[in-house]
């Protein structure tokens, strides 16, 4: 911060804040104080002023020269695609900070693509992102980076953005994947009414067959493609005359009808459900779940330090 005091006639004073938004900017000013004549009243005019961070968050649409590393290019696409949320994660997450910032201080960029973060070569240079520092080819970089001994010397670090700790993330896999759900809609003694509920249509349309007296041109065999079918929600062909049949089939097909109609939405509940078989580490490593870890370039370095 520059303050500058100018005096006037009188002993009057006036006390100015100076600065300029970039080198090739003109300068501005703005008073903190005019046309006094007390240290009391300066003192007073600064302390009312306050900071100067919020009259200096316009940088009148200054281009900045920056860095953001894509380590995984054959994958990329963009960088504001989330679709592949594991490739390239520090990158996407900083840029996002990094746009925020430059809409709440009206400033634009000119990103420059490296492939790393840069690493210390055995002629004394750097690669990738800190290379371009040490060359000033950027003023600053879209993105966190490690903070190590042979990079304090080429840039400084402002602020943590990124918290790398170790730490899982786990999902209880979905209850398709450990169990039938096919069986589990309805309970046990549902299923065997519904064995039962076959076995005694299957004999009440035989026996109205074996005492009918119209010919309904079809045999015992009939009878267990017609129950078959009527569980399947599929129809029947052949075409009975007296009612008492014709009750049967009604009946059948009604009580087939809710029976579909329970066992479907049933089904869609527990596609969306998830499961409560993992409840402990054994159960966790007994279970057939894969495991994914994100290849990144700094864990060889860690490895390496270790």
């Amino acid at each position: 911060e520059v303050k500058v005091l100018v005096q006037h006639e009188f002993a009057m004073f006036s006390l100015l804040d100076v600065y300029k938004v970039a080198a090739f900017k003109p300068v501005k000013h703005n008073f903190v104080a005019r046309n006094f004549s007390q240290v009391e009243e300066m003192i007073t005019a600064l302390q009312l002023y306050g900071s100067v961070i919020s009259l200096r968050e316009n940088l009148e649409n200054i281009t900045f020269d920056t860095g953001l590393v894509i380590a995984f290019p054959d994958m990329f696409t963009n960088i504001e695609d989330l679709s592949l949320r594991h490739i390239d994660t520090i990158s996407k997450v900083n840029n996002r900070l990094t746009i925020e910032l430059a809409n709440k201080l009206n400033m634009r960029f000119n990103t420059h693509q490296t492939d790393n973060y840069g690493w210390h070569q055995p002629n004394g240079s750097f690669d990738g992102l800190m290379g371009r520092f040490q060359r000033y080819e950027l003023d600053f970089g879209q993105m966190a980076i490690f903070m190590r001994l042979d990079r304090i010397a080429l840039c400084d670090f402002v602020a943590e953005t990124f918290r790398i700790r170790a730490g899982i993330m786990f999902r209880q896999p979905p209850l398709s994947a450990v169990a039938n759900i096919f069986a589990m809609p309805f309970e046990n003694d549902v299923w065997i009414s519904l064995v039962v509920l076959v076995v005694v249509t299957f004999c009440v349309f035989a026996l109205e067959l074996l005492f009918s007296p119209h010919n309904h041109e079809m045999d015992y065999w009939d009878c267990a493609v017609f129950v078959w079918g009527a569980m399947c929600q599929q129809g029947f062909y052949v075409s009975v005359a007296n009612r008492s049949a014709r009750i049967i089939i009604f009946t059948t097909f009604v009580a087939t009808l809710f029976l579909f109609t329970s066992f479907s939405a049933n089904i869609v509940a527990l596609l969306q459900s998830p499961s409560e078989a993992i409840h402990t580490l054994k159960d966790l490593s007994q279970s057939p779940l894969e495991i994914g870890v994100q290849d990144t370039v700094f864990k060889n370095c860690c490895t390496l330090l270790k």
